[in-house]
């Protein structure tokens, strides 16, 4: 039709026929598709192409069915998800992570000693066929959840900020802030309470050797030196008091012992040597100490008697 409608040609007589027998007023009740459109073409020497037959199910493509998720249920849909630290999957299991560490390294997987130290999906599901009848309960419980099943983004615990010489008290863990980065939600803290004890037992070889706790910065490394030995917590009692303290405490190396140093007169220190974790590499019956009375730095005799303080990360 268009051709005759754009140039504004006469219609063929017969399409002027078709056309003046429709009553306009009424073109809903006129039979369009067996009369007028076949007459239509008809005129214009053409013919109605046959219907296209409905595609089979096999032509479909398949239709995947949407997920569908109830409250607690963890979406595996490649969102990213959070990773665990060390100390908290030792929580979890209720074992140590001295435990922990030695397990996966006898699965031919090590890590860090450290309590922050990352635990993947893949180090977790060996850990909970191990240790998992330790926790009671349901076999997926609150931490399990937790785990990524995909990629894995690591996300801050806590939306509180410290500064130095804040009280941290969270998860029953108590302690002021010594350390603390940029953005004030990660950092060290000391313990509020201290002892006066041995660095070795005297009673033990470990007093006069090398044991390699050599780390300036990290005490928690050192931690981990010494908890590889056996029956450490009798040959070294500073050691021991830190941990018995709860998941993640430890005793400080020196620099650490140093920055506590500069807090002093907010956890009351006594005015006294505190014990660093580390040990003096040119003297193997020595490890290094720091006065709380001016900050000075030397090296004592490991079954000698000074003050201890705990520290953990957040």
């Amino acid at each position: 039709m268009l051709p005759y409608l754009i140039d504004n040609t006469p219609l063929p007589s017969g399409l002027e026929l078709v056309f003046s027998s429709i009553n306009w007023r009424n073109i809903k009740e006129h039979p369009i598709e067996t009369v007028l459109v076949d007459d239509i073409l008809r005129m214009l020497g053409r013919t109605r192409p046959a219907p296209k037959a409905p595609a089979s199910k096999s032509d479909m493509a398949p239709i995947t069915p949407a997920k569908t998720y109830k409250v607690g249920d963890l979406c595996d849909d490649g969102v990213q998800q959070r990773k665990l630290r060390l100390y908290q999957v030792a929580r979890g299991f209720k074992v140590g992570v001295s435990s922990i560490v030695e397990f996966l390294d006898k699965k031919g997987i090590k890590i860090d000693r450290t309590p922050n130290t990352l635990i993947d999906s893949q180090m977790y599901a060996l850990l909970e066929k191990e240790f998992g009848a330790n926790r009671g309960g349901n076999p997926r419980g609150d931490v399990r959840e937790r785990i990524p099943q995909k990629t894995s983004v690591e996300l801050t615990c806590s939306s509180k900020t410290y500064k130095v010489g804040d009280l941290y008290d969270e998860n029953g863990k108590r302690g002021v802030v010594f350390e603390v980065s940029a953005d004030g939600k990660h950092g060290k803290i000391v313990s509020l309470a201290e002892k006066r004890l041995e660095w070795a037992n005297k009673e033990f070889n470990g007093w006069n050797e090398h044991i390699g706790a050599y780390s300036k910065t990290d005490g928690a490394v050192n931690m981990a030196v010494v908890q590889r030995i056996p029956n450490w917590r009798e040959k070294y009692p500073a050691f021991a008091w830190c941990a018995d303290l709860g998941e993640g405490w430890y005793l400080p190396a020196i620099n650490e012992l140093k920055a506590i140093y500069d807090i002093r007169n907010i956890i009351n220190v006594e005015l006294y040597w505190y014990w660093s974790s580390t040990e003096e590499k040119g003297d193997e019956f020595c490890a290094w100490i720091v006065t709380m009375n001016g900050g000075y730095t030397n090296f004592n005799y490991k079954y000698n008697d000074s003050y201890v303080r705990a520290v953990s990360a957040f």
